[in-house]
């Protein structure tokens, strides 16, 4: 419905559209969107890309079909997403209190009114009931959903870790090593089940991962720390142009 308002003094019309139920949706959703950073999972979903490549690559004893290999790679980046807008969707209802009146993060969606806390509720419950649905993909495995469950539980109460430990990073960066192991357990479960020691591929990729990482960033500083005590450092030796 339009509603033209006459403007005597241009001579002409004004179109006042209110916004209709399609644009209002896309809205809230976009709103949604914003709250959990969605455009931050891209950074998490390779760890469980390269697991589920590797799991795929190893000799395994026994075969599953083209269909099985499909629903359960689906599975998995279905869990990363809704697990990870759960534990998003957490934090910021943990976190309201604080953020209105931290000027940082008073704008947040939440603190501003820009969505409810009911609403964020809602879209938490919602994101959590379909992760545990997603880890029915992984049948006959049924360890994805016996973890599921617990793997939640501990990525939503590192919202509660802050305030109790100042090792509330080393909580979340075990919440993001989690990713490419339970994908390894997800995809290969039934040998799992009967060889235990199948992990162990899964495990020693993870450390060599991680500490790989964590020796780049080391030589990173220390080469930056050499360089800015130089004389005549320059943003170029610093590699940040």
């Amino acid at each position: 419905m339009v509603n033209q308002v006459d403007s005597t003094s241009t001579g002409s019309a004004v179109n006042c559209t209110p916004l209709g139920p399609a644009k209002s949706e896309a809205g809230l959703l976009r709103r949604f969107l914003e709250l959990i950073r969605f455009s931050h999972t891209i950074f998490a979903l390779p760890f469980a890309a390269l697991a589920c490549v590797l799991a795929v690559a190893v000799p395994r004893t026994v075969e599953l079909t083209t269909a099985l290999w499909s629903s359960r790679l689906l599975g998995v980046l279905l869990c990363m997403v809704t697990a990870r807008s759960a534990a998003m969707s957490f934090n910021r209802l943990i976190d309201a209190r604080i953020d209105a009146i931290n000027p940082r993060t008073a704008r947040r969606h939440i603190p501003a009114g820009d969505l409810s806390s009911r609403q964020v509720w809602m879209f938490f419950a919602a994101t959590s009931v379909s992760f545990l649905l997603s880890c029915l993909l992984f049948l006959p495995n049924w360890l994805p959903i016996a973890f599921s469950v617990p793997v939640l539980a501990w990525i939503c109460v590192y919202s509660y870790a802050k305030r109790f430990t100042s090792a509330a990073h080393l909580w979340l960066g075990f919440a993001l090593a989690l990713a490419p192991i339970c994908a390894w357990v997800a995809l290969r479960g039934e040998i799992l089940m009967a060889d235990p020691s199948d992990l162990y591929p899964a495990i020693c990729w993870e450390w060599q991962l991680h500490f790989g990482y964590r020796g780049s960033i080391l030589f990173m500083l220390a080469r930056m720390q050499n360089l800015i005590a130089a004389k005549n450092c320059t943003v170029s030796q610093l590699g940040l142009e």
